[in-house]
């Protein structure tokens, strides 16, 4: 364990090591952030009193009121694999379940991924921790814990007493590896339903699926090694058997269900072709692989949501559960801000802070733990820690002066991704302009890796 200066965000861009923005600036018309400031984060304030994920949810019921009647409740992350994230964000998934009625866990994992985590949670096949180890590996290797498999475990074991049509699903909403078991069920469908698009596809799965055996590491080796030119053409190619399933339309007599999920699947496929034909070796390349990535990630929710009509928790890294970019180079175009585009009122989104403690992440030397705080006076969690709880939860839209100006101002905040640089020290966010809520827990330690990626 080393001793850091404090974490910055860094949000996954495919084929390149994601890096920082820019260092955060303080408004020079701030307004004041004493006592009076924290009186009033304090009067808003709903401790949590736990983030052991069985334990009773009684103190979450401030939560509850606070989405209301919302369809889609946001969850972000401050780190990706710090062990009170994580833990809580499974307690809070077990209240929307339990009292709320939402039924679709959504993850920052690819869509294949979490068709195998899905038909585990759903019907108990497949290994979860085998799909974990396989699949959650480079930018995703910080969510292969013993705390999120714990989660998955836990939708399983539910699902055992749920009626049929009642279960929790698992969804993987992210574009970061086209897995064999999509191209295999794909495969199938257009072999039996479409037979003179064989060729199509069977050019597709040659040019895009992974090789037997082969994890993440291996088939993003593979994929980057390619000239940028080439995996444009192949991205071009995906997304045109994607238009071509979608305009041949269910044959007569066969299940419109089983075509729109085959036209799913393309698309997905399609997704993830694209995300590695940017030139991410540039700012611009760079920023457009991440708005690909936030756009692709609204596109698999909305799918998902309308064809199961259910309430969805979606689970992700702070910067894409914000409604305003708090990183411009990686996130220009955060997917907080295009859920409330398309879903209005019907969505909550509440993001996570932190005071100090420690998270998993890589840097250039390697992956390991890191630890930060306590911040400086100009930070958000140096203000957020004065609040007398060790951890809780404010609405953000009703909180009262002075703290409503103090929040709607950027300042500085602890963010750790999949990647750390300790030269940078933090990101600007306002978080009052961020967020619906804010759950803040002053001090988190590491994640339990299962494994190192």
């Amino acid at each position: 364990m080393r001793s850091l200066a404090p974490a910055v965000v860094a949000v996954l861009a495919f084929g390149a090591a994601a890096c920082q923005s820019a260092p955060a600036t303080m408004s020079s018309d701030a307004p004041d952030t004493g006592d009076a400031v924290v009186a009033a984060l304090g009067s808003a304030a709903y401790p949590i009193r736990t983030d052991a994920p069985l334990s009773d949810t009684e103190d979450l019921e401030a939560f509850g009121d606070m989405i209301g009647d919302a369809r889609i409740a946001s969850i972000g992350e401050a780190t990706h694999s710090s062990h009170e994230f994580v833990a809580e964000q499974h307690r809070i998934l077990r209240y929307l379940v339990e009292d709320k009625g939402f039924r679709t866990f959504a993850r920052e994992v690819s869509w294949t991924t979490g068709e195998r985590l899905d038909d585990y949670v759903v019907h108990g096949i497949g290994d979860p921790g085998a799909i974990m180890s396989n699949e959650l590996q480079t930018f995703y290797g910080v969510h292969d814990t013993r705390e999120f498999l714990e989660l998955v475990e836990w939708m399983r074991e539910r699902n055992t007493r749920a009626e049929p049509g009642d279960e929790v699903r698992f969804l993987g909403m992210d574009a970061g590896f086209a897995g064999l078991n999509g191209f295999d069920a794909l495969d199938a469908h257009v072999h039996a339903q479409q037979p003179d698009l064989r060729p199509v596809f069977d050019r597709l799965r040659a040019e895009l699926a992974p090789a037997p055996g082969w994890g993440l590491q291996q088939y993003l080796a593979d994929r980057m090694s390619l000239p940028v030119e080439e995996r444009r053409a192949v991205a071009t190619r995906a997304e045109s058997a994607a238009a071509m399933l979608q305009d041949a339309g269910p044959r007569p007599g066969a299940d419109p269900d089983d075509h729109a999920w085959a036209v799913q699947r393309a698309t997905a496929i399609a997704q993830v072709a694209r995300e590695f034909a940017f030139d991410t070796t540039t700012p611009e390349g760079t920023a457009e692989a991440g708005r690909h990535r936030e756009h692709s990630m609204l596109a698999n929710i909305t799918w998902w949501e309308q064809r199961t009509g259910h309430k969805i928790m979606v689970s992700s890294f702070n910067a894409h559960a914000a409604y305003e970019p708090i990183d411009r180079g990686f996130v220009p175009e955060p997917l907080g801000g295009l859920l409330r585009d398309r879903y209005g009122d019907d969505l909550v989104t509440a993001g996570t802070s932190f005071s100090s403690g420690s998270f998993n992440a890589e840097d250039a030397d390697g992956f390991g733990e890191f630890r930060v705080g306590p911040p400086p006076p100009e930070h958000n969690g140096h203000t957020l820690a004065a609040v007398p709880h060790a951890a809780y939860l404010v609405d953000l839209r009703t909180v009262e002066d002075p703290a409503r100006s103090w929040l709607a101002e950027p300042r500085p905040a602890y963010s750790a991704g999949n990647y750390y640089d300790p030269a940078e020290n933090s990101v600007d966010v306002a978080l009052g302009r961020a967020y619906d809520l804010l759950l803040h827990i002053d001090e988190v330690d590491a994640a339990d890796l299962r494994k190192q990626p």
